[in-house]
């Protein structure tokens, strides 16, 4: 008897140890899942809250919104949208003189938008005229635009 009492006794420890164990993965998995909803919850969140902070910038540029701490909180924005578009059309100016093949008339290297000597030979280059003459200062992010506009080809801000 005192032997089949022992492994009894043994068994169930086991028992008792196999069920701890599985109270413990059912423990960590109940914790997996909740990291797996809170790390997709906050990625939603953050869609919608860049969603939201467009919406709110483009009533910002709109003149729609007029509050001065969001105003302030915006200006990083418009400097960033100022290189966008200064960058973007420098790149739209490189492709169309790629695509014209623009080159030096007197040494026939290749020329760059803007280029007012040939960099490889120093002869001047003839600077083509723009397509309107007529140009206005943004208030906002003083890029120039063709006047009349509406909105700002730079920022987007409605003009008056």
């Amino acid at each position: 008897m005192d032997l089949q009492t022992k492994l009894s006794g043994g068994v169930t420890k086991i028992q008792q140890s196999i069920e701890q164990g599985k109270q413990k993965l059912q423990i960590a998995q109940e914790i997996n899942k909740c990291r797996n909803i809170m790390e997709e919850t906050a990625g939603k969140r953050a869609e919608e809250l860049i969603k939201l902070g467009e919406a709110v910038y483009r009533k910002i540029r709109l003149g729609e919104i007029q509050d001065p701490h969001l105003l302030s909180l915006s200006e990083v924005l418009v400097e960033l949208d100022k290189v966008l578009y200064q960058t973007k059309e420098k790149m739209e100016k490189l492709l169309e003189s790629q695509e014209k093949g623009k080159v030096c008339m007197h040494c026939k290297q290749p020329l760059s938008p803007g280029d007012r000597f040939c960099g490889a030979c120093g002869q001047p280059v003839a600077q083509e005229e723009e397509e309107s003459d007529q140009y206005a200062a943004c208030p906002r992010c003083e890029q120039f635009i063709p006047y009349p506009a509406d909105f700002c080809t730079c920022c987007g801000i409605k003009l008056s």
